[in-house]
């Protein structure tokens, strides 16, 4: 067997390749916007202490008002909908929105419930759809509307690469074939705050890979929307 080569290197020599490699290396962060939808919920306000009867009767829920039971499914079939009406796949009409909504959930294998408070109604989410798409912010911008954007970008600060890849609900095109606005469609019932604060977070990631101003953050049960940006 033969002798192994002699390690003539000293410390003054390995102090000064570790240094060398130390200053080369660099770290990947990837960065993966996406849905997080709200779990079932229902909207309940907080215990209050009533003084007197004009109060009390002010405070009580409105009885028309349906209990929505959230879920991921019924975000699924949400933003399907969103995109296949965008892209003029799925009409913007009740019924055509309320069978296509049955379809899918009969895909996700989910039974469709009559009544929203019991599950996924293909009814409920089509009153949904229609309602989020009149919503002033959204009807201004659907005409330059693009669905479902794949999104990546890099960035280097010091020795960190930052890589982001997703794909945006939809983005809104400006004059010159780039992206003015980013859209995020959420189906949650009653968000906290600081599940807001999480979506602000993601719709900001995007608008950052986008080079966009301004986010929609848009919250199709309840018609709130957040703006993000300018």
């Amino acid at each position: 067997m033969g002798a192994g080569a002699a390690n003539t290197q000293d410390p003054a020599t390995w102090e000064r390749e570790a240094a060398t490699i130390a200053a080369a290396e660099r770290r990947i962060v990837w960065r993966a916007p996406s849905r997080h939808e709200g779990v079932a919920a229902v909207v309940e306000g907080a215990a209050e202490v009533f003084t007197d009867a004009e109060t009390f009767l002010e405070g009580l829920p409105d009885m028309e008002e349906r209990t929505i039971q959230g879920g991921r499914e019924r975000g699924l079939v949400l933003h399907k909908l969103m995109e296949e009406v965008l892209t003029g796949e799925t009409a913007e009409d009740g019924e055509a929105l309320r069978a296509r909504a049955g379809e899918l959930l009969a895909q996700l294998g989910v039974p469709d419930a009559e009544d929203p408070a019991e599950g996924p109604s293909s009814g409920e989410m089509a009153v949904a759809v229609r309602n989020t798409l009149q919503l002033p912010e959204i009807a201004e911008l659907r005409p330059r509307m693009l669905p479902e954007l794949p999104v990546y970008a890099a960035a280097v600060e010091d020795k960190t690469m930052t890589l982001t890849a997703g794909i945006a609900d939809a983005v809104v095109a400006d004059a010159t074939g780039g992206v003015e606005a980013v859209v995020d469609w959420k189906s949650d019932v009653d968000p906290a705050p600081a599940q807001v604060e999480v979506y602000r977070r993601q719709v900001g990631d995007y608008m950052a890979a986008t080079g966009a101003r301004l986010g929609l953050i848009v919250f199709m049960t309840s018609g709130r929307v957040e703006r993000v940006g300018t």
